[in-house]
């Protein structure tokens, strides 16, 4: 009868004990967020999320804007054209039908992609491609493009009144089209390099028409009427001869709080990140433990927390939570280094979830640390902590109880 009572006492001592334990785990998911306890309990890392990619040479990645609820981003690779996911990258699917080029360059994903599922594939030789549906179908979209390829793609933040989209190309300019990608005309006043690498706009576009072109060797450019006239906004870069890297422009990002911080970024050759905080009208560099940088990724909560990101050609990722002061390599986990695209969770401020696609290492995922306490007084790493010990005396009690015949299967 005692031996009875006392397993009795044990079982439910231990239930008691699991109950807390399953109590403070749902407690800090309901705090965090999913994604966030994810991070929590896995610790700060990247990890390679590549099942059904059957192309790692990924090019660019697409978030959907409403990646929080629809887990949605897409993936363009050198070959093997666009992939989807719709569970946060942990499965991916080819959506190449009507694609009749699968090298692609760069993707834009239409700001209202909840509702009109509308994003744009550019790829070499000459094609801008339209889907939908999400991907499942493409068509061409390239009338008026008489280019050798499309190097970047700008979707307005507006575009679901003004339908308008940018295609910055190599050796032939800026393009703009106002109806939906149906027709391009060009739009080159004023740029004096038509080798536009990369190119951004403002998130006020719809009241400033502010847009920015990077381009190879002539350093970058500004338009603040919708790309009908362009001005040369490069004080700052480095141009001097005969390597003049600055002018070399990869990757462009601009704050989320733009038309209040007026803040920008460029990477370019050299390995070379400036920044400027005049609309342009100046940069500076910002490299202090930087490399060979090829993409930038701008957290859409910058404002408030200063943090971006830099990809690089063979030195992984690099974090600035200043502002771009300082740089930090944070590469744990990422086995592929040859980062030329990034992708910024747009919940990035709770879910702290970044992307980077590589040369030949597919895609990675990354979750970053969490940063401030949920409640007052107690921080979420204790929270966590206090979880992960109630689970594991719980389990230690379990196996010690068996050892000594006091618990039966």
């Amino acid at each position: 009868m005692g031996g009875k009572t006392r397993d009795l006492v044990t079982v439910a001592g231990l239930a008691s004990m699991l109950v807390v334990c399953i109590g403070l785990i749902v407690g800090l998911g309901t705090l965090l967020g999913p994604a966030s306890l994810v991070a929590a309990f896995e610790g700060e890392g990247w990890a390679p999320i590549n099942t059904g990619l059957t192309n790692t040479r990924v090019r660019f990645l697409g978030v959907s804007p409403g990646y929080a609820t629809d887990q949605t981003l897409f993936a363009g690779t050198d070959g093997g054209g666009v992939f989807r996911s719709t569970d946060g990258g942990d499965t991916w699917s080819e959506v190449n039908t009507g694609l009749t080029n699968t090298s692609v360059y760069t993707l834009g994903v239409s700001p209202n992609y909840a509702t009109d599922h509308t994003l744009f594939a550019s790829t070499f030789h000459n094609s801008v491609f339209r889907s939908t549906d999400g991907g499942d179908t493409w068509n061409d979209v390239s009338t008026g493009l008489n280019i050798s390829s499309v190097r970047s793609l700008g979707i307005s933040p507006n575009y679901a009144t003004d339908h308008t989209l940018f295609a910055g190309t190599w050796l032939s300019g800026m393009f703009r089209s106002t109806n939906g990608g149906h027709t391009w005309s060009e739009v080159n006043t004023g740029l004096t390099n038509i080798s536009i690498r990369s190119l951004v706009i403002s998130p006020e576009y719809a009241t400033d028409q502010t847009l920015f072109a990077g381009t190879w060797g002539g350093g970058i450019f500004r338009s603040t009427n919708g790309g009908d006239t362009w001005n040369e906004v490069s004080t700052g870069l480095n141009d001097e001869l005969p390597a003049a890297p600055g002018t070399y422009v990869y990757t462009l990002g601009v704050s989320p709080d733009y038309p209040t911080d007026q803040t920008l970024f460029a990477g370019t050759s050299g390995s070379i990140v400036y920044r400027s905080t005049n609309r342009g009208d100046t940069w500076s560099e910002v490299n202090t433990g930087l490399t060979d940088v090829r993409s930038l990724g701008v957290s859409p909560n910058y404002a408030t927390d200063q943090t971006l990101f830099a990809g690089t050609d063979g030195g992984g990722v690099f974090r600035s939570t200043d502002g771009g002061d300082t740089w930090t390599e944070v590469n744990t986990g990422l086995t592929n280094t040859y980062v030329y695209t990034l992708g910024v969770s747009p919940n990035y401020a709770t879910d702290r979830t970044l992307f980077a696609g590589t040369s030949g290492g597919g895609v990675f995922r990354y979750h970053a640390a969490i940063p401030r306490p949920p409640v007052p007084g107690v921080s979420q790493l204790g929270l966590t902590a206090m979880a992960a010990l109630f689970l594991a005396t719980f389990l230690r009690t379990i196996r010690q109880h068996r050892q000594h015949g006091n618990l039966h299967k």
